[in-house]
């Protein structure tokens, strides 16, 4: 979520000066939106794609402590043991399927 509301204002000026040739450059776009909508208008819109980012961050991790502690319990018994390299490797292939996943899904 924090990467996205540092990134998005930069977003916001780029799709503006790609979309709207009434601007000069990059200041001239920044000065006139702050001008016209303060800082809100580098953040108008954001709430989609934050909620969206943190919706995949949490399958993501989800998926990579669920499939950890399963693998765990499956190969010794608990949990609680310190996981082998082949078992964080499979968490980390399968969270990052389900990333994908979820990113074919959105589109």
């Amino acid at each position: 979520g924090l990467a996205t509301a540092v990134g998005y204002p930069l977003d916001t000026i780029k799709v503006r000066i790609q979309t709207q040739h009434m601007y000069n450059g990059v200041w001239h776009c920044i000065q006139s939106t702050y001008q016209r909508e303060k800082v809100y208008g580098f953040y108008k819109g954001m709430a989609l794609p934050v909620l969206s980012v943190s919706v995949c961050g949490s399958v993501c991790f989800g998926t990579y402590r669920n499939c950890l502690h399963f693998l765990s319990q499956l190969r010794h018994g608990s949990s609680d043991v310190k996981p082998a390299r082949l078992d964080v490797f499979i968490a980390g292939c399968s969270a990052g399927t389900a990333e994908v996943s979820n990113l074919f899904n959105d589109n």
